[in-house]
């Protein structure tokens, strides 16, 4: 389910029952509204049913290609593991064809070897931090409210009259949020 999926079902979450919604929708569609001019019950209902087989083949796609998506995800990773177990059966083979002192020299450089890769790791996430908070505070932005601040920022957007701009704020808004790793309950205090 997308972020869209959820706003949705927030919007319409109104407390009215599906039946509620749906003629609200047809005595909308009756009266007409913005260019739209008004039609018969009949047409309304003809297009309440269209819309809504429209969001059901559409929500059905969705499924298909999260399921094909999770399908790709699960066949890559059972190789992933598939290859590693058979590198890891191969070196065990090597290893134990080995002279104990042999064998020993190689663990040893093998723990060596783990340990200086975590380190590179630590030292890369270590530069980029240091990096990111540099270039913010070179931009003007405390660090420790980036997110906030940009958030404030892309909020701002809403009040803008074209939509394109209001619809890349929600975008915005949204990334920012999945960035900050908190729910929108966390975010926005009372």
């Amino acid at each position: 389910m997308s972020i869209f999926d959820n706003i949705i079902d927030d919007i319409f979450d109104d407390g009215r029952t599906p039946e509620q919604r749906k003629e609200a929708w047809i005595a909308q569609a009756i009266r007409g509204h913005g260019n739209v001019k008004p039609v018969d019950r009949a047409t309304a209902e003809r297009h309440w049913e269209a819309n809504q087989e429209e969001g059901r083949k559409l929500k059905a796609e969705r499924a298909k290609r999260e399921a094909a998506k999770a399908r790709r995800e699960a066949i890559n990773e059972a190789h992933r593991v598939k290859m590693r177990a058979e590198w890891k059966r191969k070196e065990d083979e090597r290893v134990a064809g080995l002279s104990p002192e042999k064998r020993a020299e190689h663990d040893r450089a093998k723990q060596h070897f783990d340990a200086v890769r975590i380190e590179q790791a630590r030292a890369s996430v270590k530069y980029f931090q240091d990096e990111l908070v540099k270039v913010l505070r070179e931009c003007g932005v405390k660090p420790e409210t980036a997110g906030r601040d940009q958030l404030s920022k892309a909020l701002n957007h809403f009040a803008n009259v074209n939509e394109g701009e209001r619809s890349n704020a929600a975008d915005a808004v949204e990334r920012i949020r999945a960035k900050l790793g908190l729910s929108w309950s966390e975010l926005i205090v009372p």
